[in-house]
């Protein structure tokens, strides 16, 4: 049976062993709302700092020039005026950047709008146009990226647990391997399924544990079924959903310790503290499974 500080310690130890490489691969994925959510919203919102300094300094007496497909969409359908973003603002936020980048090639097409602001009066089928490409890119790119390197970065972490000189480059096996499409599907179901559980809320709450060593089982074996997935994860969570309960909370005070930081202690040590940490969980799981078969 597992001990949550003696995983603790094997997981600070595996971090110290590779300890830049795993700083950088859970800034990726923080950076893409893959995980860590808490610094997340620091690293975004330093970005949209720096962007904005930027366009001060170099777009000064031309600000019109700047071109953000997502404030154009925001302003069209909220109107000129109005500061209302589209959804939660930390969500606007995260899905700007996305869709900013996804919809580069057709920027002209937003120039045009900015330039008429009453097209979407006299063509209102644009306005459903933009909104479902800002929902069909989020869509795409959380299935096609965001989910694959989720599973990229536990491979990481399971790799560095035996090889400290693991690399970065580790989190994008499944783009290498011709493994692609199969984790794309697996993880789709874990995150339909974990959605309508959620809506009757304790459900959905069980049902995070119970999915919560999905993207570990396929980070081992990429081209598992997809029952066999959910089955092993089940499994191995059988009775364990509260003491990994508690194991997430432990970090609790790291989390808060980074808050005063403004994220920097989750950048540059929680997170990776915390990944190295579950991976050692799953290994121990994994283990138990074994020596104890249902």
């Amino acid at each position: 049976m597992w001990k949550r500080q003696e995983l603790k310690k094997k997981g600070k130890k595996v971090l110290k062993r590779n300890y830049w490489a795993a700083v950088a691969v859970c800034f990726i994925l923080a950076f893409l709302g893959a995980e860590y959510s808490s610094s997340a919203t620091a690293i975004h919102k330093y970005s949209q700092r720096e962007e904005d300094r930027q366009i001060n300094e170099v777009e000064v007496v031309k600000p019109e020039n700047r071109v953000d497909n997502w404030e154009t969409l925001r302003r069209l359908i909220r109107g000129e005026e109005s500061k209302q973003p589209l959804f939660d603002p930390k969500i606007d936020e995260f899905l700007s950047s996305s869709f900013n980048t996804f919809t580069a090639p057709v920027s002209f097409v937003f120039k045009v709008v900015r330039a008429d602001s009453g097209l979407f009066e006299r063509y209102p089928v644009l306005e459903m146009l933009l909104i479902l490409i800002a929902a069909g890119g989020e869509l795409a790119f959380t299935l096609l990226v965001t989910n694959v390197l989720l599973v990229g970065g536990k491979r990481f972490f399971l790799e560095s647990r035996l090889e400290p000189g693991t690399r970065i480059g580790r989190i994008t096996f499944l783009f290498r391997r011709g493994r692609f499409w199969n984790a794309v599907k697996v993880m789709l179901f874990r995150s339909l399924f974990t959605g309508l559980w959620f809506l009757t809320i304790v459900g959905g709450i069980i049902k995070y544990y119970e999915y919560l060593m999905i993207p570990y089982i396929l980070a081992e074996n990429p081209q598992i079924d997809r029952r066999e997935a959910f089955r092993l994860s089940r499994q191995m969570m059988k009775g364990q959903k509260w003491r990994t309960f508690v194991m997430e909370f432990s970090f609790l005070g790291w989390e808060l310790l980074s808050a005063v930081t403004f994220g920097l202690l989750s950048i540059f040590f929680t997170n990776g503290y915390k990944g190295a940490t579950m991976a050692e969980l799953y290994v121990a799981l994994r283990n138990d499974g074994a020596e104890n078969p249902a």
